[in-house]
């Protein structure tokens, strides 16, 4: 065997020996096992974790391929943990490669949503945060080219973001959102149609300097 032939058969048993690495080491646990077959080889998720739910399948990116958008927690979650979403985009040749993990767009887990929430600032401060009582989400669609955040931020009112994907900054950033209010049943009640009081429903588009990105998304911003 010549050196030429030599050093071809070493680097072809090496990504063979890397590649199978890769497949032991690819944690893919699921919460259902019927979410085994659609998950794509390449998706791994840390140890101890297992995917949750499938967001989307959809060309999220605008480059007329369908992505792998999927939600993945701790195997046991614990107050003040959230649900992580994993994007992989889809290559050419259609495998998938990781894009982003976000630990931002669900709220934190709570048994008790009426309580407060301390977080360490630094070493030395915390900053207290509320979430009023309530689980804020009412939905998270990963559509085409657009992310949407739907979530209450008060008694009868709601915010829907929409965060468009921006091919030069490979990420999605909020262009525009509607603001909603809606009576209460007891509202109904007190003022009823005699005091001429109707829901309201407002669509708002954001300045540049609004335009926030997608990580920079907070829900304590908003409620």
């Amino acid at each position: 065997m010549n050196k030429y032939k030599f050093l071809t058969s070493f680097f072809i048993l090496l990504i063979t020996v890397k590649c199978s690495s890769q497949e032991i080491n690819c944690n893919q646990k699921v919460y259902r096992s019927s979410l085994k077959i659609k998950i794509p080889k390449s998706v791994c998720i840390p140890e101890n974790y297992h995917i949750r739910e499938i967001l989307s399948q959809k060309d999220i990116n605008n480059d007329s391929l369908k992505d792998f958008v999927f939600t993945y927690s701790k195997l046991k979650i614990n107050d003040t943990d959230t649900l992580f979403v994993g994007v992989y985009t889809q290559k050419r040749d259609s495998t998938y490669i990781f894009k982003k993990k976000s630990g931002n767009l669900y709220p934190m887990f709570l048994e008790d949503y009426d309580s407060d929430i301390y977080i360490n600032k630094s070493d030395e401060t915390k900053e207290l945060f509320s979430y009023s009582g309530n689980y804020p989400l009412n939905k998270l669609e990963f559509l085409e080219n657009e992310i949407v955040i739907d979530f209450g931020i008060g008694e009868g009112e709601t915010m829907e973001l929409h965060f468009v994907y921006r091919k030069k900054e490979s990420n999605w950033f909020l262009e525009w959102g509607i603001y909603e209010s809606k009576l209460t049943k007891t509202e109904e009640e007190i003022l009823g149609e005699k005091n001429n009081f109707i829901s309201s429903k407002e669509k708002k588009y954001y300045e540049k300097s609004e335009q926030i990105s997608i990580d920079e998304f907070n829900y304590f911003d908003w409620l």
